[in-house]
């Protein structure tokens, strides 16, 4: 989990990451409605991220959501404006005799459950194989 306030992703930008503490710019404000924005792709994220004003928390996942997952979730939520979750199945991340192709993937599910925690902002970036290697 990573927040700043201009902390990006940064293969998607020139941003620089870092873990430092910078709290949200008003947390006194009360739940009204939640703004869930899904992207697939990096110029979507783009777009999407220079709208962004204030703390951007990073909670990078390959989805399949548990309560580690949602607990972090929950952290940048309240410490930053803005939460970005990433989905993806990295299949840099499988030994050659791990099943990259039977790795559960439950995208709508995973959506729901970052529905029910009622974040005020956040954006999920779950782009494609080909997206990521292009």
């Amino acid at each position: 989990f990573f927040f700043g306030n201009e902390a990006t992703m940064d293969q998607f930008t020139d941003d620089v990451f870092y873990d430092g503490f910078s709290p949200r710019s008003d947390n006194s404000q009360p739940f009204d409605q939640m703004q869930l924005e899904m992207v697939r792709t990096i110029a979507e994220y783009r777009r999407v991220r220079a709208k962004l004003s204030g703390t951007v928390g990073l909670v990078p996942t390959m989805g399949c959501l548990h309560e580690a997952h949602m607990s972090l979730i929950r952290l940048s939520a309240a410490k930053c404006d803005h939460t970005v979750v990433t989905i993806f199945v990295n299949p840099a991340q499988f030994a050659p005799n791990e099943d990259f192709d039977s790795y559960p993937r439950q995208v709508q599910e995973d959506i729901n459950l970052i529905r029910q925690e009622r974040v005020r902002s956040v954006i999920v970036f779950c782009p494609n194989q080909s997206e990521m290697f292009p």
